[in-house]
Parts: C-alpha cells; sequence; structure tokens
C-alpha cells in the first residue's frame, strides 16, 4: 500500500511544535503589506506583521498560487506519496477550488496516484485541529480513504467561536455597518461569532466588554464540546497573549483536560485584527 502524506495552508496557523511532531508539509499563501511585495505567510515575521498592524497599515491575502499547489502534490508524488490536502473552508477563500483542479490536472498526469482534496469548511487553529485528528488517524493505520472519511465526518464538528476587539476589521469585512461599527466602538461592543456548518463567519452575540466575551467563549464552547472533560481545547490570538492566558485558565477552571495556546498567523489575522481571541473544541454540533 503506498504511503500518503497530509498537506495543509498556512491559514492553519499551526504551531512550530505541531509542524515538528506532526510532519505536516505546508502549502503557502501570501499576504500583502500597504503595496509592499507579496510574502509567504510562512516567510512573514508574525511580530513585523502585527507591528504593521499597530501603526494602522493595511493588509491584503491572496489564495495559494496554483502553480505552488501543484508543485507541492507533485512533489509528494514523485517521493511515491498519495496525498490528502486538508484546505480552508472554500467560503473563505478560494484555496479549496485552485487546489482541487491542481489536483485534478495531477490525477491526469499520475493515474497510479491519488490526490483526496478536503473543503475542510475551518479555518486557523480550527484545521489545526482536524489536522491534529486526522494525522492520529493516520498513525493507527487507517489508509487515505479512511482519513478522508473521517474528516469529511469530523469537519462539522470542530466548533470555532471568537471575539473580536476591534470592529474596524469586521466594518471592512462587511460584516457590520460603519454605523454599528461607530455606536459599538462607542459601547465597548465585542461581537462574538463562530463558523456555521457551510464554513462561513456568523456574528451571533454581543458582549458588553472583553471580560464578558471572553467568558462567552468559554461558556458556548462547554455548552457545544462533545466530552469536555477529555478534551485538549485549543486557543489562538493575534497578538493578545496575556488574554489568551486567561482565556487558558478559565477553559481549564471549567473542567476542560488540557489546552493549547497558538497565534493566528498573517493570513487570518489580516481579516480579524489585532486583539483577536478565538477557541476551538470538538462538538457535537457547531
Amino acid at each position: 500500500m503506498k504511503p500518503f502524506t497530509i498537506l495543509t495552508d498556512s491559514s492553519a496557523d499551526l504551531t512550530a511544535e505541531m509542524k515538528n511532531e506532526l510532519g505536516i508539509k505546508i502549502v503557502p499563501l501570501t499576504v500583502q503589506i500597504d503595496g509592499e511585495k507579496p510574502i509567504s505567510n510562512e516567510e512573514l515575521d508574525i511580530r513585523y506583521f502585527y507591528d504593521c498592524m499597530k501603526e494602522g497599515k493595511r493588509a491584503k491575502t491572496a489564495a495559494v498560487n496554483p502553480a505552488v499547489a501543484t508543485e507541492v502534490m507533485e512533489n509528494e508524488i514523485l517521493a511515491g506519496n498519495n496525498v490528502l490536502f486538508l484546505s480552508f473552508s472554500s467560503n473563505l477563500s478560494s484555496t479549496y477550488n485552485i487546489s482541487a483542479i491542481a489536483a485534478q490536472d495531477l490525477s491526469e498526469k499520475y493515474p497510479d496516484s491519488k490526490i483526496i482534496v478536503i473543503d475542510t469548511l475551518c479555518e486557523s487553529f480550527g484545521l489545526a485541529l482536524l489536522v491534529n485528528l486526522c494525522v492520529a488517524q493516520a498513525r493507527e493505520g487507517k489508509t487515505i480513504e479512511e482519513v478522508a472519511q473521517f474528516a469529511e465526518e469530523t469537519k462539522r464538528h470542530i466548533a470555532h467561536w471568537f471575539t473580536v476587539d476591534d470592529l474596524n476589521h469586521l466594518r471592512r469585512g462587511g460584516r457590520v455597518s460603519a454605523a454599528k461599527a461607530v455606536v459599538g466602538t462607542m459601547l465597548g461592543i465585542k461581537p462574538v461569532l463562530h463558523m456555521s456548518d457551510d464554513g462561513k463567519l456568523v456574528p451571533m452575540f454581543n458582549a458588553r466588554g472583553r471580560k464578558a466575551s471572553m467568558k462567552m467563549l468559554v461558556d458556548k464552547t462547554v455548552e457545544n464540546a462533545r466530552d469536555f472533560e477529555n478534551q485538549t481545547i485549543f486557543i489562538n490570538h493575534s497578538d493578545s497573549i496575556e488574554d489568551a492566558e486567561k482565556l487558558k485558565e478559565m477553559i481549564l477552571e471549567a473542567g476542560a483536560k488540557d489546552a493549547v495556546i497558538g497565534e493566528i498567523g498573517p493570513v487570518v489575522g489580516a481579516h480579524c485584527g489585532r486583539g483577536t481571541l478565538a477557541v476551538y473544541s470538538i462538538c457535537e454540533t457547531r
């Protein structure tokens, strides 16, 4: 049986430890800051990126380059591996569609190889959580088809709850009106959003202040989690490590087995802004 490699894209925001431990290959997405030369999310220094955001610079992101997606997958095929690519939600990026087309072309070129691209309907550390689960399945000896089926069955059971600190980023993304952004900022409103079943970011609640929004993240995670007491909950943040550590304390106090903290990378951070906090878990329903 031919071995297979699990790929994901850089929107997964895998920590350095996860990359080393999992042996995951990353398909890079790109970020452009204030008209500078686009740079790979993997190469862009995270501190430089958030310093630019702090200075008010604008960042734009781009989906995977078709040639890059093809190259990464083809290299695995030439190394004798089949490929399972776990991609960013298709409702947030065209990365899945581009990669699926590249995979189809490669399948015709290498008919004896299997290339499966999954639209995970996840993003950021939610995608990282799914990647971790799929790697665990592969290490148990599951075939590429079995791991792909597991990913399809599991992807809508990865809860994403997050809160943003700056309403202007939601305004620029069209998720709140300019008037609501102004009024909400004046009143200290912190929106709480989640990922829908079809992989879209949906505003759900408004909390008054940071503490209230953090409590809501914990409450919604506990409410929807499957076997919360035996889970390692994933938490990440955009340049807000102290709040992320406090959020971890709250999650552990609520009874979770463990929690890990990561940082939101430039691809996702360009859209959510500094000060975002997010919690991801295995849930019954999103």
